[in-house]
């Protein structure tokens, strides 16, 4: 369970809750690191039992990077680092004077940052990787998360329990996502609204991975699906012989939405675009008449296909894009286009 704390420079994990609900990225989250990829070195303080070491460098590592198509901080361990890990007792350390602490996180923003896990736990808590068989314990691997999150990406410590549809970020901690065994006791990855956040302020580390399914509910995005996309075409109509071909040109991208951060206007790259189809003189469409697939370009058009029939006589036909949507991204169709092809002499 968490609470918000009004400390600019400190992260903690409490045994009390204030929910928030939403279905967008993480929230308190902001840019805090110039550069793509920050990188965030860091080492071990004190005597660190070899089950936490396991769980620090699981979750700085493999935890911090799966689930997180973003180009956000990178943690990295060097013997030398300015991020430090620690482990201490409430007696030796208050976590700035605030009773009931589980983890507990310092320098927000920064590359000198600590991250402390209590040592004599919380009354009540137990700790997961200690007694994986205790009910209502609490994953280390998810409350080292939930610092390093406040830490490179928030000025202060917002806590997020969005509740549409479960766990969506590990900066919430509601019973019901934290302990064994409600859903998300287990997390040891960034949740979809974490990605979420680092995509809208870092941009995508690949344009042709996956787009964070907690994008639906910012300004101008379809609820339910995610972030609206345009198809921009080279052409709406065009003719030749039956028999030879009409290059079409266009572009699909995410549309142009301030509120979308650095997603806003990225092409998609390496997505599937069905193609429908009918006669010009009818209103019956052929849904899925053919597809093509969007190339990796983020400027110009992103995919090109040459269109070809051979009626008997001369007939126009038309064509609409329809992107059906992923994950994260809402489906759309692009504006009509009209093609005739002739009946040439031969």
């Amino acid at each position: 369970m968490i609470r918000r704390v009004a400390l600019s420079a400190v992260a903690l994990v409490l045994v009390v809750s204030v929910p928030v609900s939403a279905h967008t990225p993480t929230a308190g989250t902001s840019r805090k690191f110039a550069a793509n990829y920050q990188s965030l070195p860091w080492k071990y303080s004190g005597t660190i039992p070899t089950w936490l070491q396991t769980a620090y460098s699981s979750s700085l590592g493999s935890g911090w990077n799966s689930n997180n198509n973003s180009r956000g901080p990178v943690f990295t361990y060097s013997s030398t680092g300015n991020g430090t890990a620690r482990y201490v007792s409430s007696a030796s350390f208050d976590c700035f004077d605030t009773p009931g602490w589980i983890g507990c996180g310092q320098f927000l923003g920064g590359t000198s940052w600590n991250i402390w896990v209590r040592s004599d736990p919380a009354p009540g808590v137990t700790y997961c990787e200690l007694n994986a068989n205790a009910t209502g314990c609490r994953m280390v691997k998810r409350i080292i998360l939930h610092e390093a999150m406040a830490i490179t990406s928030q000025a202060g410590h917002t806590h997020d329990n969005q509740t549409n549809s479960g766990n969506l970020t590990v900066m919430g901690c509601q019973p019901d996502s934290c302990t064994k065994p409600n859903a998300g006791w287990n997390t040891t990855t960034l949740l979809e609204c974490d990605e979420a956040a680092f995509q809208k302020y870092y941009g995508m580390a690949l344009v042709t991975g996956q787009f964070a399914n907690c994008l639906d509910h910012l300004t101008g995005a379809v609820v339910g699906q995610g972030l609206e996309t345009k198809h921009v075409l080279s052409t709406t109509s065009g003719s030749a012989c039956g028999g030879y071909s009409i290059p079409i040109s266009a572009r699909i991208a995410v549309e142009v939405n301030s509120s979308y951060g650095l997603l806003s206007d990225v092409a998609l790259a390496t997505r599937v675009i069905q193609i429908d189809r009918k006669l010009h003189s009818t209103s019956t469409w052929t849904a899925n008449w053919a597809w093509l697939a969007t190339n990796t370009a983020q400027t110009g058009y992103n995919w090109t296909r040459s269109f070809t029939e051979n009626p008997a006589v001369t007939t126009a036909y038309d064509y609409k894009l329809h992107f059906l949507g992923q994950s994260g991204i809402a489906s759309s169709y692009s504006p009509v286009f009209t093609l005739t092809f002739v009946h040439c002499p031969p």
